[in-house]
């Protein structure tokens, strides 16, 4: 994979996002994993999707981020979505959540239409910062059925472990002009930061 987004070492800006609202801040309050500032929101939900050049068309990619839970929500990420900005639900669009008591799941939520793909066996309660691996490739099932393959793996601070991998025979958007990515904030419960977006070279 190639990486497309922040342009490495460097940190993304606040304008390379398109925010769906201006329930967001940049701040250091609950710490970062690469200072000055993460990303933090403040009140309801809102959508942040890249608008980083050569991000806005990705059927296949992978999405690569800290997180660090303040409450009880997890983290959210999001990819071929299908139009920003603009509420997610009404869009289409995969959803991930990921890094609480409860076992992470995949979602599809469309505009008719909004169904769970699968789920992965990984909880973990604790506040601390974690990071994950989200990648996303139109291949098949181990049957050979045509599908949306969707993986996810947790760093352990020493290597990625592989949490599986799921798949969607109904490939939502595979062929879509737009197909982009991004997370989710949620109340003040979530804090981003270091998120890397990449692609099949």
């Amino acid at each position: 994979m190639e990486q497309l987004a922040p342009p490495h070492p460097n940190h993304h800006s606040a304008a390379d996002w398109t925010f769906q609202t201006n329930k967001w801040q940049l701040t250091d309050k609950w710490g970062t994993i690469s200072p000055p500032y993460a990303l933090n929101g403040t009140g309801g939900v809102c959508g942040v999707i890249s608008n980083y050049p050569n991000t806005l068309a990705m059927p296949d990619g992978r999405l690569v981020t800290w997180f660090r839970r303040l409450g009880i929500r997890r983290a959210q990420l999001a990819f071929r979505v299908q139009s920003s900005p603009g509420p997610l639900d009404a869009t289409g669009w995969y959803r991930v959540r990921t890094g609480t008591a409860e076992i992470d799941d995949l979602w599809y939520l469309g505009p008719t239409g909004s169904y769970l793909v699968g789920t992965w066996n990984w909880k973990d309660p604790t506040a601390n910062w974690k990071r994950v691996r989200l990648t996303w490739w139109r291949g098949s099932t181990d049957q050979g059925i045509p599908a949306l393959c969707v993986q996810l793996e947790r760093w352990d601070g020493a290597a990625w472990i592989d949490l599986g991998t799921l798949y969607d025979i109904n490939d939502m958007h595979a062929g879509a002009v737009y197909n982009m990515l991004g997370l989710v904030l949620w109340d003040d419960g979530l804090v981003y930061d270091n998120t890397e977006i990449w692609s099949p070279p």
